[in-house]
C-alpha cells in the first residue's frame, strides 16, 4: 500500500526485489489495522456538487491516527455479506482525498437503498458497521435520518454528518442550514432561466421552467429572483440579461399556493405588460383548483 507522492513503477519494482516493500491486499490491510482504527462512511440519495469536497476536508482534518473509509453505493454496500464487506470499501488517504478536490460527484456511488427496512438486510449492516470507530455521511431527510438511526443503535461510535440537498430546505435548531450542492445548483439554474428570458423576449413567448424543489421554494427563488443577492458576483451578461429582463419572470413556490385562474391572470398581465412572460415553478408547487359549487 503505497502512500507517498513521487513513487514510480521503477521504484516499486526494484522495492520488491530488495524487500523493502511487500505485497499486501486490501483484505490483508485493512484487517492489520482493526475497525477500532477506522471510520466508515457513504453518500446515498441524489448527487450534487460538493460531496467530493466534504469527503477531502473531512480526510485533512482527521485524527492523523485514524484510517477513513468510504463505502461503495450507499446502502446497497452496507448491506453487502459480512464476508464481503472489505471489498465495497475504500481507502481514503491524503492522496486520494487531494484527487477529491473539485469533484462535481460523489466519488463513493450512490444508491436509494434502506439497508435498515429488512431485518435479513438489517442484521448484515449492523454486522458490517459495528466495531467501527466512527461513522459518516451526507444526505437529505432519508440519509441523514439513516444515520440518526445508526446513531441510536451504535450510540459508542462517533457519527458526523452534513447536509446534502440542491433545495436548501434544510434547518439546524429554527434557523436555515448551509447545504452541499445548494449554490452550485442556484448558478446552473440561473444561467439557464435567463438565457430562456432572453429568449422569450426574442420571439415573444411564453416560457415555463420547472426547477427542484419537492417541499420548499427556496431554490426556484433563489434562481429566478429579480434582484438575485449574489447580482454583484455575477458576469456582466448575465447581470444585463437579469437587469432586462427581470420584470418578465414569474416565480411560483410551495410556499405560496395559489389558483390557475389566479396564475393565468397574472401571466397575462405580464405578457401585455413586457410582451412575454417567464413562468419558473417549483416541482413541489401545487394550484388550488376550485370546483363549481364547492
Amino acid at each position: 500500500v503505497l502512500r507517498a507522492k513521487g513513487i514510480n513503477k521503477e521504484m516499486v519494482l526494484r522495492g520488491l526485489d530488495e524487500g523493502s516493500l511487500e505485497v499486501k491486499t486490501q483484505e490483508d490491510f485493512l484487517t492489520a489495522l482493526g475497525r477500532e482504527n477506522c471510520g466508515i462512511g457513504f453518500t446515498g440519495g441524489g448527487d450534487c456538487a460538493g460531496i467530493a469536497d466534504f469527503i477531502a476536508s473531512l480526510c485533512r482534518h482527521l485524527n492523523p491516527h485514524l484510517t477513513m473509509l468510504g463505502v461503495k453505493y450507499a446502502g446497497k454496500g452496507l448491506m453487502s455479506e459480512p464476508e464481503d464487506f472489505n471489498r465495497q470499501l475504500i481507502i481514503v488517504d491524503g492522496l486520494v482525498a487531494e484527487d477529491f478536490v473539485g469533484q462535481s460527484s460523489t466519488p463513493f456511488g450512490s444508491s436509494r437503498e434502506d439497508p435498515l427496512k429488512k431485518d435479513e438486510d438489517a442484521g448484515k449492516t449492523k454486522a458490517n458497521v459495528s466495531g467501527y470507530r466512527f461513522l459518516y455521511a451526507t444526505g437529505g431527510n432519508d440519509h441523514l435520518g439513516l444515520l440518526e438511526r445508526f446513531a441510536r443503535e451504535f450510540p459508542e461510535m462517533i457519527v458526523v454528518g452534513t447536509f446534502k440537498s440542491i433545495d436548501g430546505d434544510g434547518w439546524i435548531n429554527g434557523r436555515p442550514a448551509q447545504m452541499l450542492g445548494f449554490h452550485t445548483a442556484v448558478g446552473d439554474y440561473q444561467r439557464a432561466i435567463w438565457a430562456v428570458a432572453q429568449n422569450a423576449d426574442t420571439h415573444k413567448q411564453w416560457h415555463v421552467i420547472e426547477t427542484f424543489g419537492r417541499g420548499a421554494g427556496k431554490l426556484t427563488f433563489e434562481a429566478a429572483r429579480k434582484y438575485p443577492s449574489n447580482f454583484s458576483q455575477l458576469q456582466k451578461e448575465e447581470q444585463r440579461k437579469i437587469t432586462e429582463y427581470r420584470d418578465a419572470i414569474m416565480i411560483l413556490v410551495p410556499e405560496k399556493p395559489t389558483s390557475l385562474r389566479s396564475i393565468a391572470g397574472q401571466a397575462k398581465r405580464i405578457q401585455q405588460r413586457e410582451g412575454n412572460v417567464v413562468i419558473v415553478a417549483a416541482e413541489g408547487f401545487t394550484p388550488f383548483i376550485f370546483r363549481a359549487g364547492v
